[in-house]
């Protein structure tokens, strides 16, 4: 799905990738990257860690967006531009993208780690996970909701 000028000069598209959410920020030429804020609401604690992945604390743990992959496509080639999350308070973010051709677009991908919690108004325990090469997830343990999923 592409949002045409989500900010000026600036679509977004989401799309799933290998069992993963994705979202791409496309800066057209003469736009600027520094226009993209993102606000989080109910979040415990946002950061960055270490690896450069945006760390969202929520409720039943963290919800992760790996270090973006921030790229420009020149003679059929894809570059890779050096960049970077950026918080700028407790709840907003921004990238910071290091020198890249203005005059060609720029692509800022970050993935959002897949995830799914579980859990409800009874007790439940989970003894093992696993998942198989066509991306199921097995589930095993015990729970005394008597509507958890099945």
């Amino acid at each position: 799905m592409r949002y045409k000028n989500l900010y000026d000069g600036i679509d977004v598209v989401y799309y799933g990738n290998q069992r993963q959410v994705q979202y791409d920020f496309i800066v057209q030429p003469g736009a600027s990257f520094e226009n993209i804020r993102m606000k989080f609401d109910g979040v415990k604690e946002l950061s960055v860690n270490e690896s450069g992945d945006l760390i969202l604390g929520i409720h039943d743990g963290d919800l992760v967006q790996r270090r973006p992959f921030i790229y420009q496509v020149v003679d059929g080639s894809t570059i890779q531009i050096e960049g970077e999350f950026h918080l700028i308070d407790e709840s907003i973010v921004q990238f910071l993208v290091k020198d890249y051709d203005e005059t060609i677009p720029l692509v800022i991908d970050p993935v959002i780690e897949y995830s799914k919690i579980y859990g409800g108004t009874g007790g439940e325990v989970a003894y093992g996970i696993e998942v198989d090469d066509s991306g199921n997830v097995y589930l095993t343990g015990v729970t005394s909701w008597f509507d958890f999923p099945t």
